[in-house]
C-alpha cells in the first residue's frame, strides 16, 4: 500500500532530469500556478493500470472538478514542453495510487487482486480534496516502494 504521505496526484512525470534544469522546472510551475486557482475533488472509482488481468498499481479515481484538474495538468504539459521535456504520450487520468502488485505474484493472484479491486464497495460520503499548490517532487525508487522527497511547491493563485 502507499503510505499516506507518498499520496499525491501526478501532473507530469519529468524522468530523470540534470539536476541544474530545477530552477527552469521550478519557474514553469510558478508560470502555471500564477494562472490557476484552487479546485476541488472527490475520491471517486477505483481501477488499476495497466489491466486488471495484470495489475500493477492499484488506484482510487477523482471527481469533482476534474475538468480543471485536467487543464491545469495541460498547463503544467505545456509548460515543460517549451523547456523542451518530453511530453506525456498516455492520457491524463485523474487518480490517485494507493497500492502497487508485487511483480512476483502469481498471474491468477494478480488477477484476483485486479478484478477484486475494481468491484470494492465504495463508500457513500466521499473525502473531498482541494488542491491548493503544485508540487516538484524527487522519486527515489526503492525496491517495490517509492519515496518522494518535496524539492519545490507553489501555491494555485489565480
Amino acid at each position: 500500500w502507499t503510505p499516506r504521505n507518498n499520496t499525491h496526484i501526478t501532473l507530469k512525470f519529468i524522468g530523470d532530469t540534470d539536476p541544474e534544469r530545477f530552477i527552469e522546472i521550478r519557474n514553469g510551475l510558478i508560470e502555471v500556478s500564477n494562472t490557476s486557482a484552487p479546485l476541488k475533488l472527490t475520491l471517486a472509482n477505483t481501477g488499476v493500470f495497466p489491466s486488471p488481468y495484470a495489475p500493477k498499481i492499484l488506484w482510487v479515481g477523482l471527481s469533482g472538478e476534474t475538468r480543471r484538474l485536467t487543464q491545469l495538468q495541460a498547463r503544467v504539459e505545456g509548460a515543460m514542453s517549451r523547456i523542451k521535456i518530453t511530453k506525456e504520450d498516455r492520457k491524463f487520468t485523474p487518480h490517485i495510487t494507493t497500492g502497487r502488485v508485487h511483480r512476483n505474484i502469481s498471474t491468477k493472484s494478480a488477477g484476483d487482486i485486479g478484478f477484486g479491486w475494481q468491484r470494492i464497495n465504495k463508500p457513500e460520503i466521499r473525502t473531498q480534496i482541494n488542491v491548493n499548490e503544485i508540487s516538484l517532487f524527487r522519486s527515489h525508487l526503492d525496491d517495490d516502494s517509492p519515496r518522494y522527497e518535496k524539492l519545490f511547491s507553489t501555491l494555485l493563485t489565480h
